[in-house]
């Protein structure tokens, strides 16, 4: 049997055994290639959506080797970028999966020394570095997920080089959610505007952090003079009281293991929806 829909070929015997070719489209639009195509997609596979992942296969030919990584691109209904992927690629038939994710929230980059912990950049985690990220132990990976898609109908791009090509497929729901289409759409509708936010937020924090880096390093400067340096630090002390709003002081240490203080906007707010 052949699931149109799906496009496997499922074979069973009676009561024996279940055999399946997953996704037999190359097979089908083998006739459909263009030989001289520098890049050419395969009429994608139907993605699934499931309750709390799910995947997409975009499978594409190249004609010759990139010199540098290509882009795969996966466009929402409205043609909004979705999720951009940078991979390597080889000449002839290549395969990405989309996890059905957007693309993750940005992350703060901190610059500065935590009152508390003058010491931090001697750490051997943060030796020869100028940054640091912040850790939320144990949901780091809820931390770093974009938003879920919602079944629907997307566009995908293959940009190798100055040539691209574009299909497009079709996330279905998995028929055992009970949720439906509309609320999944919404309930994607609000993670993209959350990550907005965040961005947002991270924004402005890190345009502080590299603020307060200069203001920190004119302060250590030996040409200084002890009036600048006052002035500085009223100016480090306004700068850093709009950055706690943003996020947490335990959260200037990179690593909040406790949460006993109210998250900001940065923080692992996705993870909710």
């Amino acid at each position: 049997m052949i699931a149109k829909q799906q496009h496997d070929v499922i074979v069973s015997t009676y009561g024996r055994g279940l055999w399946v070719l997953r996704d037999i489209t190359l097979l089908e639009q083998s006739d459909a290639v263009v030989a001289d195509a520098s890049v050419r997609i395969f009429e994608p596979h139907s993605g699934l959506r499931q309750a709390r992942g799910g995947s997409a296969d975009v499978t594409f030919v190249l004609k010759e080797t990139p010199k540098d990584s290509i882009r795969v691109v996966v466009l929402d209904s409205v043609g909004n970028p979705a999720r951009t992927i940078k991979t390597t690629a080889r000449a002839g038939t290549n395969r990405v999966t989309w996890d059905l994710r957007y693309d993750t929230p940005g992350q703060p980059a901190l610059r500065t020394t935590p009152p508390e912990n003058p010491h931090i950049w001697d750490e051997p985690r943060y030796k020869n570095t100028k940054t640091r990220i912040v850790d939320h132990w144990g949901i780091q990976q809820v931390q770093r997920a974009g938003a879920l898609a919602a079944p629907g109908r997307y566009r995908v791009r293959v940009v190798a080089g100055n040539d691209s090509s574009v299909q497009t497929f079709v996330v279905m729901k998995d028929p055992k959610i009970e949720t439906t289409a509309a609320e999944l759409a919404a309930s994607t509708s609000a993670q993209v505007r959350t990550v907005s936010a965040i961005n947002t937020s991270v924004d402005v924090i890190n345009r502080l952090e590299i603020l307060r880096k200069q203001i920190d390093d004119l302060r250590g400067s030996d040409t200084t003079s002890a009036e600048h340096r006052a002035s500085l630090a009223t100016m480090d002390q306004k700068a850093m009281d709009v950055e706690l709003l943003l996020l947490s002081r335990e959260e200037l240490h990179s690593d909040d293991k406790w949460f006993t203080e109210r998250q900001g906007l940065h923080g692992p707010v996705v993870a909710l929806c």
